[in-house]
């Protein structure tokens, strides 16, 4: 009997079971498409969407500071953000890669 592994993701995309996260679950080099920028701050949300952040676009995890992971410096359309992670948790996103 020939046996295979999958990952989570594949796992979940097998059951039709939409992983939800934002970007302060991602680790450094991973990419991910937005999905939403959604929050119970709606300025912040608004000002999210005024700098770049708009669903289907891409970001990739640049650098997390050193004092408890803040800030998050994402890559978003060729510039680099650095994002306060209660600004970043409202930004859903879909794991595409990473290193």
């Amino acid at each position: 009997m020939q046996t295979s592994c999958i990952s989570v993701k594949q796992l979940f995309e097998l059951v039709n079971i939409e992983i939800r996260m934002n970007i302060t679950q991602l680790s450094k080099g991973d990419i991910a498409r937005i999905t939403d920028v959604t929050g119970t701050d709606a300025v912040v949300c608004a000002k999210l969407r005024e700098i770049g952040f708009a669903e289907g676009d891409e970001v990739e995890i640049m650098h997390y500071g050193p004092l408890g992971r803040k800030p998050i410096c994402v890559r978003l359309n060729h510039t680099l953000i650095a994002l306060r992670p209660i600004e970043a948790q409202n930004i859903e996103v879909e794991l595409l890669g990473g290193l």
